[in-house]
């Protein structure tokens, strides 16, 4: 039994390979750091600096902000303002949250590198390195202040432990390995996933020949005292487990409590309602249970999933085609190479670790729990593909064989390395939405923090403002934006109508073809030609719609003889009635009534009506909101409430208004003016809203009373 020390492609020099693995590391380092600076605000940060923040003020998980996930990546975004880093506001808190976040990519990069040196050799571990350090999706997701990396070397450790066990067991591989699992559990709940993939590996191990050999003699080998054996070694590793989930919470919060806390999800509603539920549950820690719990009630809501131009509730091959877009072509070719090459040979049980690794977690994302809205959920099983591209490099540019082969392999190596720095000679350093060469409109694959995930908390997108400079001219739209003509500027993710089902911009600017493209961002020159091809190009079955559409365009630019003719052939669609009511306006001569600013909201042209002074205020509140202009949706309505009292639907505009502007004392009052008889449908709306409003209050005025945010 060999334990990969044993391989068979010709090894580096102990001094080669140590100088190797540090300018390797050395590079990693520079690299996180850089993208670190360059990488704007995404939409998550915001929210973990916050829960760092508070963890550091007192060890205190009294918010939901602070059990999103463990806390251990909490700590780290705090470690640079530990190490000297100034305490800076939040808004600039974002350099400095992420330098301390490096240590968990560097440690996974360190982890899959001695992975590597133990199953295979030096020079297959130099490959391995080389391979991560250079891995897009890690590099994009490793220079960030989130959760995704902080799984890695946790789940590393994990399978190495369990490796080193069923190759040679012992006590101190099983202490290993429940330390690892219970440091992996407070990154994230993903980190479960390493209890089914070190249980299937060690039973099968086992049915394979491992004896344990823990509780019995060596000369016991019944099968009684192999399920001994292997109890004990389960109860080993989850005490171990167990006492590190603790200690990673400075053994702070209570216990859960289940006859306390009402569970989120229906899984835990599920869990609450088995016999003694109420005492295992207390044995840990609350505010990992209630993550959890609010992680799998997130999912169990379900949502949209966009692929291929297709919405739908999930995907099975959400996953493979992610991986398959994300990562460089060069990488996908070694690693089908790996695949199927023989040297260096497997390591007994490594291949089982590594294929369990990559399934289960696959398997689930895709057909269990679909959540899916972005590669970085599966970000753990990229190492485990790293191990498997590095083992065809490594024998190519070995010079164990013939001469001759020898030089094709190095050949080979060489168009792998070209490959890799040709992706990133065009996808620095927006790594987050790139893509490799198969994808030609990444809009039209996916939609999530595939495609980009840049939050405009604290800034403007550095995409659009580039795209708009040189389109000055041009006019943005948003999810609900109706046709028009002209030069406009749309956001690639609402082209997907995931966020808005029925988005109009989502249909009439689809079949489109933009004129310039930044990140994430188009640029479309908008003409009646171009829809007349979208008209000519359609289905039968969607041909009425884009006449529709370009009927509508026609119309609110002043062309209504042509869009009434047009309207002709868009056949019965209702919103037709829309464009004709709006048609007569215009020759009625009432196109400053309130009449027609109602039309104008109706056919999606919100931006004619936000600027029209005339408009009455509750069409111009809707307008803005439209517009995603928040504060002007709140002023035009608070000015409004000054002269009479709001109705139901203008208060829930304000409310929603005010929850995005954190303004929750103002969204509040504006609900509970709101006087609805029994059973109107409109109470239980109103309801919900305020709850969560009071809920984001309370929370808020403990951050504030904490970290002065």
């Amino acid at each position: 039994m060999r334990d990969g020390d044993d391989v068979e492609v010709a090894e580096v020099s102990r001094r080669t390979w140590l100088r190797w693995t540090a300018a390797l590391l050395a590079c990693h380092i520079g690299i996180g750091v850089w993208l670190a600076v360059v990488t704007p605000w995404t939409t998550d940060e915001p929210t973990y600096a916050t829960a760092g923040r508070l963890l550091r003020a007192g060890l205190v998980w009294d918010t939901g902000v602070a059990r999103l996930h463990g806390p251990l990546p909490f700590y780290a975004n705090q470690l640079a303002a530990r190490l000297g880093v100034p305490d800076q506001p939040l808004v600039d808190y974002r350099v400095a949250g992420r330098l301390g976040m490096l240590v968990f990519p560097l440690l996974g990069a360190l982890v899959t590198w001695w992975t590597a040196r133990r199953w295979f050799g030096r020079r297959t571990s130099l490959w391995a390195l080389g391979l991560y350090v250079t891995c897009p999706v890690l590099m994009a997701h490793g220079s960030l202040m989130g959760t995704d990396t902080s799984l890695l070397p946790f789940q590393g450790l994990a399978l190495l432990a369990c490796w080193q066990w069923l190759t040679r067991p012992g006590i101190a591989a099983l202490l290993a390995l429940g330390g690892a699992i219970g440091a992996a559990l407070a990154t994230k709940y993903l980190g479960l996933f390493l209890v089914p993939i070190c249980g299937i590996a060690v039973v099968i191990g086992i049915a394979r020949g491992v004896r344990p050999r823990l509780l019995w003699s060596r000369s016991s080998d019944g099968l009684a005292a192999r399920v001994a054996d292997a109890v004990a070694a389960a109860v080993l590793v989850g005490g171990v487990a167990w006492v590190t989930l603790w200690a990673c919470y400075a053994f702070r919060p209570p216990g859960y409590d289940a006859a306390a806390i009402e569970p989120m999800s229906r899984f835990f509603a599920s869990v609450h309602r088995l016999p003694g539920a109420a005492t295992w549950l207390r044995v840990l820690p609350e505010p990992w249970v209630r993550g959890v719990d609010y992680m799998k009630h997130f999912s169990e809501q379900g949502g949209s999933a966009f692929l291929c131009g297709r919405v739908g509730p999930g995907f099975a091959g959400y996953y493979v085609v992610a991986l398959l877009t994300k990562l460089p072509v060069a990488f996908l070719a070694v690693l089908a190479a790996g695949c199927v090459w023989r040297r260096p040979p497997w390591p007994r049980h490594a291949l089982l670790l590594t294929l369990l690794g990559i399934a289960i977690p696959l398997a689930y994302l895709s057909l269990v729990q679909v959540l899916q809205i972005g590669l970085r959920h599966l970000l753990q099983v990229v190492p485990l593909l790293v191990l498997v591209a590095s083992r065809p490099l490594a024998d190519w540019s070995s010079s164990a064989g013939r001469l001759g082969r020898l030089r094709i392999g190095v050949a080979a190596c060489a168009l792998v390395v070209a490959g890799l720095a040709a992706f990133h000679v065009r996808a620095a350093p927006r790594y987050i939405g790139s893509f490799n060469a198969l994808v030609a409109e990444p809009w039209r694959w996916f939609s999530d923090s595939n495609l980009d995930w840049t939050s405009v908390t604290y800034g403007a997108d550095p995409d659009e403002q580039a795209l708009r400079a040189r389109h000055p001219a041009a006019e943005r739209v948003f999810p609900q934006s109706g046709p028009r003509l002209g030069e406009v500027v749309a956001y690639a993710p609402d082209l997907s109508a995931v966020l808005a089902p029925d988005g109009r911009v989502a249909h009439w600017l689809w079949p489109l073809t933009p004129t310039d493209v930044q990140g994430a961002w188009l640029a479309y020159r908008v003409d009646d030609a171009a829809l007349q091809r979208a008209v000519d190009n359609a289905t039968d079955a969607d041909r009425p719609r884009r006449q529709l559409d370009r009927a509508t365009a026609l119309a609110t630019s002043g062309r209504c003889d042509l869009a009434l003719r047009v309207l002709d052939g868009a056949g019965a669609d209702p919103r037709a009635l829309h464009v004709r009511a709006y048609c007569a306006a215009v020759a009625g001569g009432r196109t400053a009534s309130a009449e027609a600013a109602a039309l104008r909201n109706a056919l999606g042209r919100f931006d004619l009506v936000a600027a029209d002074p005339t408009a009455p205020p509750p069409l111009r509140a809707i307008a803005s909101l439209q517009l995603q202009r928040w504060g002007d949706t709140r002023s035009i309505l608070q000015e409004l409430a000054r002269d009479r009292p709001l109705a139901t639907e203008e208060s829930m505009l304000l409310a929603i208004a005010c929850r995005t502007l954190q303004d929750h004392t103002a969204g509040i009052r504006a609900l509970e003016a709101i006087e609805l008889p029994d059973g109107d449908p409109m109470r239980p709306r109103v309801a919900d809203l305020l709850d969560e409003l009071r809920q984001l209050r309370a929370e808020s005025e403990i951050i504030r009373r904490r970290i002065g945010g």
